[in-house]
Formats: C-alpha cells, structure tokens, sequence
C-alpha cells in the first residue's frame, strides 16, 4: 500500500500547478512604465497606460498606477509641478470671490450685502445691498459682472 500513498501524495503537492490569478506583470513591462514616468514627468498614470496600449502592451490603469506607486513615484500626473498652496498663493491676485452677507440693521431687519474680496489684497469691496432676499443665482451674476466691468478693470470705457 505504500506505493498507493506516494501516489496519492504525488498527485495533491499541486508543485506542477499554476498559481490562481491574473500572471503577473513582467519586470521588462515595469522598467518601461518607470522610464516612462520618469521622462514625461507631467503623465498621469492613465496617459501612461494608454501609450502603453498603442505600444501593444494591455495593462490596467490601476496596475500602471500600483507600479508607480510600488517604484516611489507619485502616479498623478503633477510630479514636479507646484503644490495646490503655492499654486494659490502664485494666483491670488487673480482670484475674486463674491458672496452674500447678513447684516441685522438697527431696527432689527435683516438685509443681504452683496460683498466681492480679491484674494491678492484681501480688499473687500461692497458691491450692494438687494431690496429683497436674493434668490440663488438671480442677484449675485449681474452684479458680478458689473462689478468686474467697472472696478476690476478701471481702463476699460464704454
């Protein structure tokens, strides 16, 4: 009978069987997406997997980017671009913004001031107060085109 148990040994090591899952993926294949990334270094991890693709290569998106991950590179596509806080800081003298605030008046009514800040020189600029409760939407656009037309460009005439 020990012949009968080598045999059924031989046949339940599962030594000659294949891993279960996806195979995966060969090192030549990686070295390419680091290379990839390192040179263009504005791609994402999707543009990198559709160059991929017109090479002839079918890799999923999210295999390029654990790949990235795995090789100590960030798989967004800004690297070596600025953070979203120098970016800001860069742009603040572009940026205005516009909201309503309540004021209680004197006699206790309550009123809207349409109000714009530019984030460059934190001034605030009143822009009106509404003779009703503004409406979403329906106030605050042409007052901010007025506003933008007649203060945020003083050369302008017409």
């Amino acid at each position: 009978m020990r012949w009968h148990r080598d045999l059924v040994a031989r046949k339940w090591t599962f030594t000659d069987r294949r891993r279960p899952g996806r195979p995966g993926t060969r090192r030549p294949v990686k070295v390419l997406i680091a290379q990839m990334a390192r040179e263009n270094p504005t791609w994402g991890h999707r543009r990198i997997q559709g160059e991929l693709a017109r090479l002839g290569y079918s890799i999923a998106a999210s295999t390029v980017w654990e790949i990235l991950h795995a090789a100590g590179i960030d798989p967004a596509p800004r690297r070596a671009g600025p953070t979203w806080r120098q970016f800001l800081t860069a742009q603040a003298h572009a940026i205005i913004a516009c909201d309503f605030l309540v004021v209680e008046s004197a006699l206790l009514k309550r009123l809207y001031v349409l109000v714009f800040i530019e984030h460059g020189t934190r001034r605030l600029h009143v822009a009106g107060v509404p003779r009703t409760r503004p409406e979403r939407g329906r106030c605050s656009r042409p007052a901010t085109w007025r506003w933008t037309w007649e203060i945020a460009s003083p050369g302008c005439d017409s």
